[in-house]
């Protein structure tokens, strides 16, 4: 498997088991705060903790910068 095959096996993972979360009740916030914790432990474990906190301020910046702005007809779509 290829690293965009195995990415894209896991993006179709993760959305199945958010959607199965938010199906239960839980607020998309609480969905972040357990699947962060989880990806915090699981790099904590395998790489330490200097590299995920990195990792997370990293995707922070990216976040910050930008990397989601193409959501953003959509989110005000959704929000009127």
């Amino acid at each position: 498997m290829t690293d965009h095959e195995a990415k894209s096996l896991c993006d179709t993972i993760v959305a199945r088991a958010a959607t199965m979360m938010q199906e239960s009740g839980a607020s998309v916030p609480m969905i972040l705060d357990r699947l962060l914790t989880y990806s915090a432990a699981q790099a904590y474990f395998d790489i330490g903790p200097e590299q995920t906190a990195e990792l997370f301020r990293r995707t922070a910046d990216n976040i910050e910068g930008g990397a989601f702005a193409h959501l953003d007809k959509k989110r005000a779509a959704k929000c009127h």
